[in-house]
């Protein structure tokens, strides 16, 4: 491990990037503060930011970004601004040899977002030569990793926690398998099951393929299986 470290503000905009299409971030002073002077409109632009200006800097209140594209400002959803402020608390406290410990990264994260906080997390892990480890209950965050960096949690009768690795390889896995083993998701009596077997269940496979524009194929497939097991 070399001791120079990586430059952060380089880092920042390296991921950044991967959610949000920009040419350059601009900083909105709310107030003026006695350690540092803002531009006459009250902006200034990222890349001539002072070079002791902390990223912990962002993270307080009288700061707000705004996102350019040429000439015009990038119109940000809540969910990127969200992604944007996590990958600032990330790089104000992240160093070298780190352990990070995230809590449900995907709160308030678009699903694409969430793809792109797996994508920055690493390149940031890599980059510090660091770990982290993620508590969470979104599939595509489990899907994004290997199984043998899964582990997971379920309490047994008597309060017993246990930890075990998945069974499958979660890594490019299904997200509903994902979903049914990892999140112990029912496949029984689920609501949109409820629905299709009050509005379609005594419908014949004839007329429920002659519905392809209604129902897909999975629907159309879960309707006959319980139509046999009704049967036998």
């Amino acid at each position: 491990i070399g001791d120079e470290e990586p430059n952060r503000l380089d880092l920042l905009r390296e991921v950044l990037s991967q959610a949000i299409d920009f040419d350059d971030i601009f900083l909105y002073a709310r107030q003026a503060t006695p350690a540092y002077h803002p531009l006459e409109n009250g902006t200034w632009l990222f890349a001539d930011l002072p070079v002791d200006l902390r990223l912990k800097e962002l993270e307080r209140p009288q700061f707000e970004m705004e996102f350019r594209k040429g000439d015009r400002e990038v119109d940000t959803s809540a969910g990127q601004m969200v992604f944007a402020l996590k990958v600032i608390a990330l790089l104000a406290t992240l160093s070298t040899e780190s352990l990070l410990i995230i809590d449900e990264p995907e709160s308030f994260l678009h699903p694409n977002l969430e793809i792109a906080f797996v994508r920055m997390l690493k390149t940031l892990l890599t980059a510090f030569h660091s770990y982290a480890i993620i508590a969470t209950h979104s599939p595509i965050i489990v899907r994004e990793v290997p199984s043998e960096c899964v582990q997971v949690l379920r309490i047994l009768q008597g309060r017993i926690p246990i930890a075990a690795n998945p069974p499958f390889q979660v890594f490019g896995s299904d997200i509903t398998k994902i979903t049914n083993f990892v999140f112990d998701n029912p496949i029984i009596d689920l609501p949109y099951q409820q629905t299709l077997l009050a509005e379609y269940g005594d419908q014949p496979y004839s007329e429920l393929l002659e519905r392809s524009t209604e129902l897909n194929m999975e629907s159309i497939a879960f309707l006959r299986n319980a139509r046999s097991a009704h049967n036998e």
